[in-house]
């Protein structure tokens, strides 16, 4: 075009191929798409809320979102005030020691919130914070009074050091960090600062609540037992005007089975959680029954009596799945209800009990699942906020109005990783009716941008526990998504959230049924998906996961669950169930659940038969273990064992350990997200046949 001339309208287009060779070797693939593929360094781009506080009347919503930084590993968090019925921030503070113990005042007003080691308090009334000129370096919640003038809180007490060259161990629990800490009540006085110390508790409550008239609090504390479940549940009442505290019920749960107490208004009846029957001693014959699911309690406090409201219910109370459900609390509204949250069948609902009429109510929300639910309490207040989780998309934060059962966004966060970032939408729910009988649940993630006419390598994603999965994003899935996987992600029987009977299979099975459920589905998904190449899958999980994926290649090839996985990861799992039984610092405690009544001395077949360690010499793919030595939960001895007869058998293993590294391999997310990596480039190798990533780590390994 001639120099000065311009042009209304103009274009150009663009084409290029990709040569074999380069797609071959698993790089970035050339893209004129301005979004990129989801993946794993989008994990430090994502926005997380990590508190939700809506007042007692629903005006009012504060927010805590967290990013986390790239660069040292820390979470940086922004406070922020917003008003729902005009939707507008109102307030926001950067908080670089984080924030957590977020707590509206009595009269709506004011907010409470600790950063660091220090209290803060928030006015609405101009936009002002107020430092709270003390420090607190408990983590414990803090609760107001119901006049608003002073805070509840609870202090560690501990032991004075112990110089000796040894230590007597006080009981199973003194393995555990700070079990040996003891617990006092304060009353802080905002305005004078006074601070005083009214209650003086052995352990540490798990849970405690205040009456809305103010003369009560109720603790629920966990006390060691000789006999099954091994630990009670004790409900301690205090009574602010005469000082006087009493047990008012013991109940035979573990620590794990019972999580929020509320106490009524008036201090005469408290709701909790726990499970459908209590363990009555080493004697008692009970039922096979699976401890993780819960249903709805309340206690008379007059009389002592205690009841199941209504036994039989299917939902599990106050339990969650990866990822959705958790971080939800029990309230006692002032209308006179109490209201809870239930996960079923995939999904988190809200749930209400009327005291008097017994009657129960269940609804689901916004979205199939939700997390950080917080509930408006005062009288006539419906509103309640939360983070909204689908199984396809990112959270945002979510308002509903339960009168007028109408709500929707209120939020949207992570808008710039919806800009830039493009992931599957293609996510089925896999639910099939296996060869017992039984609806397996289950998803089915899609490759990104899946062609049916290309074949494609299969992750099984799960963990195969008493925990399932729900509607909700689960991000490692769909990093394997957007790298050319199938993600398979079962829900096998044992897990709660899909009704009792589901879940009791659980208690002594330890890999027969759940392996049966898991490989059954594959199987079915090979035979009806276009696509899934069934000559190249593979499985990865931890813990309970972790055990899975030895137990899988233990499997003979002439048994009817078997299933040929090219390849497994076992992240920090059981080889051994009695060596996890003594040494795992839940160990005892798990297997209550786990595996009831059974002993290594009653049952050593048993432990036999269901520890892949004894049967290693079936395994024949290569294994990937990876355990962090200062695991507390599951000892690295467990994957010690199990990497020793590997070799000793001359097996394809590779055993990677973490000094100093727990449960989880998550002291920092460098350190986890190194071993996510490792997985990408192990299944790359084994499933895809491009071994370039992982032969490269390993290629100044194996000197001798």
């Amino acid at each position: 075009m001639p120099d000065g001339q311009e042009a209304d309208n103009w274009s150009f287009n663009v084409s290029y191929e990709v040569g074999e060779d380069y797609a071959d070797l698993g790089l970035p693939m050339p893209t004129l798409n301005p979004k990129h593929a989801y993946d794993l360094i989008d994990y430090y781009r994502t926005d997380l809320v990590s508190g939700l506080e809506i007042s007692h009347d629903g005006k009012w919503l504060a927010v805590d979102l967290g990013k986390r930084s790239r660069a040292d590993d820390k979470v940086s968090d922004r406070l922020e005030v917003w008003d729902t019925g005009d939707k507008e921030r109102i307030w926001s503070y950067q908080a670089a020691k984080g924030v957590n113990n977020l707590a509206w005042s009595p009269d709506n007003a004011r907010l409470l919130f600790k950063s660091g080691d220090k209290l803060f308090l928030y006015h609405r009334d101009g936009n002002r914070v107020e430092r709270i000129e003390t420090e607190f370096t408990d983590g414990g919640q803090f609760r107001w009074s119901a006049d608003g003038e002073g805070i509840f809180y609870l202090k560690t007490l501990s032991p004075d050091e112990d110089d000796s060259d040894y230590q007597v161990m006080w009981g199973l629990r003194d393995r555990w960090s700070n079990w040996r800490d003891d617990s006092a009540l304060h009353y802080y006085a905002l305005d004078s600062g006074l601070d005083v110390e009214l209650l003086v508790m052995q352990y540490k409550p798990e849970s405690w609540t205040i009456s809305r008239d103010g003369r009560h609090i109720a603790f629920a504390r966990t006390l060691p037992e000789v006999e099954r479940p091994f630990e009670i549940m004790d409900i301690l009442l205090f009574d602010l005007q005469t000082g006087e505290a009493e047990s008012v019920y013991q109940g035979r749960f573990q620590r794990d089975e019972y999580a929020h107490i509320v106490i009524s208004g008036d201090g005469n009846w408290i709701a909790f959680s726990a499970p459908v029957q209590e363990v009555s001693g080493n004697d008692t014959m009970v039922p096979d029954v699976n401890s993780s699911h819960h249903e709805l309690w309340v206690l008379d406090v007059n009389s002592g009596q205690v009841r199941r409201v209504h036994p039989g219910f299917e939902k599990s109370v106050d339990f969650f799945y990866y990822r959705t459900g958790y971080d939800n609390p029990i309230v006692w509204h002032a209308d006179g209800y109490v209201a809870f949250t239930a996960a079923y069948n995939k999904k988190i609902y809200y749930c209400t009990w009327t005291p008097g009429t017994d009657e129960i109510t269940s609804s689901l929300l916004s979205t199939p699942g939700f997390s950080y639910l917080s509930v408006a309490t005062d009288k006539g207040a419906s509103m309640v906020a939360y983070q909204g989780d689908v199984l396809d998309d990112l959270p945002n934060i979510h308002t509903f109005n339960t009168k007028r059962n109408r709500g929707g966004e209120f939020i949207e966060i992570n808008q710039e990783m919806r800009r830039l970032t493009r992931w599957t939408q293609r996510i089925d729910d896999y639910d099939f009716v296996n060869s017992d009988g039984v609806k397996i649940y289950g998803y089915l993630y899609y490759p990104l941008d899946y062609d049916e006419d290309e074949s494609y390598p299969l992750v099984v994603d799960t963990y195969g526990g008493v925990i399932g999965f729900g509607e909700s994003w689960l991000w490692f899935s769909q990093v394997f998504a957007s790298r050319g996987y199938f993600v398979y992600v079962p829900s096998p029987r044992g897990a709660a959230g899909f009704g009792q009977a589901y879940a009791d299979t659980h208690v002594n099975d330890w890999g027969t049924l759940t392996s049966r459920d898991m490989n059954e589905g594959l199987r079915h998904i090979v035979a009806n998906v276009e696509g899934v190449d069934g000559a190249r899958c593979g499985f990865a999980s931890g813990s309970y996961g972790g055990f899975l994926a030895m137990y899988l290649l233990t499997i003979p090839e002439d048994h009817p669950d078997y299933f040929p996985y090219v390849t497994t990861i076992s992240n920090y799992g059981i080889s051994n169930l009695a060596s996890y039984w003594g040494m795992g610092y839940w160990g005892v405690y798990y297997m209550e659940k786990a595996a009831a009544g059974s002993y290594p001395w009653n049952t050593p077949q048993w432990y036999i038969d269901h520890s892949p360690l004894y049967q290693a010499d079936e395994i024949t793919e290569p294994m990937l273990l990876l355990h962090g030595l200062a695991d507390t939960n599951v000892p690295a001895a467990e994957s010690e064992q199990m990497y020793s007869a590997l070799k000793v058998l001359n097996r394809d293993v590779v055993y990677i350990r973490y000094p100093g590294e727990n449960h989880g391999i998550a002291s920092t997310r460098t350190k986890y997200l190194e071993t996510k990596r490792m997985h990408i480039e192990w299944f790359d190798k084994y499933l895809r046949n491009q071994p370039g990533a992982w032969e490269h780590r390993m290629q100044d390994e194996f000197r001798k």
